[in-house]
């Protein structure tokens, strides 16, 4: 099982990432459901299902699921305008129209989207659905191109800070500098500098 949110769904390194890792069953959880007038940031909350039409959401949980053979369960946010009322002021954007769906990994809906509503949907799905679907297109199998196209998914701990490492190997002095070292404690310039390459070489 994976999981994106929202925009994240349209990442495509994200899918290609969670579809490598083997990703079977899909969570995607959105802010809403919404049409689309002329750019992402032109919107406005779904009344109907004619939103399908301008939505990006709708293709891209069917393409999502085709594309990585996974089974997706798209949960989209409802909200009644009394219900958003109560919890937040002064809110003059709302998108919370529901529109969840169920996709299985040929990319049919299989439920929803349910617009306008609170509902729970509820749909069958059969893993040879995936196996069929994979047989025919599989993105991570039989139809890709490591030797071409390849991805590199750092698995590793991130921190939120990390200081840079200071270097075990101290810099190596000019010879104007090893001829002042061995002026200052009365030594010769050679043995500075041997005890120099001493410390470069371990």
């Amino acid at each position: 099982m994976g999981g994106l949110i929202c925009y994240e769904n349209h990442m495509t390194l994200l899918k290609g990432a969670l579809a490598a890792m083997g990703e079977e069953i899909h969570p995607a959880v959105w802010p809403g459901f919404w049409e689309q007038h002329g750019h992402p940031g032109d919107k406005s909350k779904a009344t109907d299902r004619s939103a399908i039409e301008t939505c990006d959401q709708y293709p891209a949980m069917r393409e999502y699921a085709f594309e990585t053979q996974s089974f997706v369960i798209s949960s989209s946010a409802y909200m009644s305008d009394e219900m958003l009322g109560r919890v937040m002021d002064d809110v003059d954007f709302n998108i919370a129209a529901g529109g969840s769906m169920l996709i299985n990994p040929a990319g049919i809906v299989k439920a929803g989207p349910a617009i306008g509503e609170e509902t729970l949907l509820t749909a069958e799905f059969d893993r040879d659905e995936r196996r069929a679907t994979k047989a025919y297109f599989d993105s991570v199998g039989h139809y890709t191109r490591w030797d071409a196209v390849n991805l590199n998914v750092r698995d590793t701990e991130l921190a939120p800070f990390e200081g840079e490492q200071a270097s075990e190997t101290p810099p190596t002095p000019s010879p104007a500098a090893i001829e002042e070292i061995a002026t200052e404690h009365d030594l010769p310039v050679d043995t500075i500098e041997s005890i120099v390459d001493s410390l470069h070489s371990s």
